[in-house]
């Protein structure tokens, strides 16, 4: 009896016949080997491969860029682990396809490298972004989000993007230039003369500027004259300043201005914070 090499011979009632062994398919005296992955049952996932391993053996393989048993395979996203290798200070990850992905430059950053993207110079460019022109400008990130920082020189403090000294300083500013251009010399010359040391310091109060027509006929009067100030003001300085208490929220240099009959002018407000 000439049985195949992976047969055995098997006598049936004084029959002899050959039986392929287990794993192999044939009539005994030709055996092959069976492969599962050569039929059409979907053994595997439909996005894994199926591997012949042996007689009526095999092994499912998920395709690359997936991940699973074989039997189940699901897209592999880089973006998800380590943020796909990209630098997370400065770039995102852009998934592509299973598996593939690519770092971009996140917003407000560019001149993408290895090591990352750099952060674009925004000084100067927005209403937002331009410091004082007493200032330096530095573009900055806080708490994720990009901004500006505002070095004011020595002897002037930061509050926001505007530079501020003394509160005297700021007062003649006001002056100078702008929307109270050489109406505020009275009071200058009041506060000044009464109240030279307390304003001529960084400190944090709010101060109330006459304007010059608030004085009216008194004019010919010495503007730091305490009769002038205590007489006609006090009353009106102590109500703007509890109306400028409750209303007044801004920071920085604030302009509020408030008419008052008695004196037929107006009260110029300035707040340094």
């Amino acid at each position: 009896m000439d049985c195949h090499v992976y047969s055995r011979c098997l006598n049936e009632s004084g029959t002899l016949t050959c039986l392929c062994n287990p794993g192999y398919e044939g009539n005994g005296t030709v055996c092959n080997a069976i492969d599962p992955c050569g039929g059409s049952s979907n053994l595997c996932h439909q996005y894994a491969y199926c591997l012949h391993t042996g007689p009526a053996t095999y092994n499912c393989s998920c395709f690359e860029g997936y991940t699973g048993d074989g039997r189940w395979c699901i897209p592999i996203d880089p973006c998800q682990y380590s943020n796909g290798g990209c630098p997370s200070n400065s770039t995102v990850c852009i998934f592509i396809s299973p598996g593939k992905s690519s770092c971009d430059c996140k917003t407000g950053y560019d001149n993408q490298t290895s090591v990352g993207c750099a952060l674009i110079d925004i000084c100067g460019k927005y209403e937002n972004t331009t410091c004082d022109f007493n200032a330096t400008c530095k573009t900055v990130v806080d708490s994720g989000a990009i901004g500006v920082k505002c070095h004011c020189p020595l002897g002037s403090r930061s509050i926001g993007l505007k530079c501020y000294s003394d509160v005297l300083t700021e007062i003649l500013n006001a002056n100078e230039t702008g929307f109270f251009k050489n109406q505020l010399n009275f009071a200058i010359e009041m506060l000044s003369s009464n109240y030279f040391s307390q304003l001529f310091h960084m400190s944090s109060f709010t101060v109330f500027v006459p304007r010059d027509d608030v004085f009216g006929e008194l004019e010919a009067v010495q503007p730091y004259s305490s009769v002038l100030w205590n007489a006609y003001t006090s009353v009106h300085v102590a109500r703007v300043m509890l109306l400028t208490m409750v209303q007044g929220t801004a920071q920085g240099l604030s302009v509020f201005a408030q008419t008052h009959e008695q004196l037929e002018g107006t009260l110029t407000v300035i707040f340094i914070p």
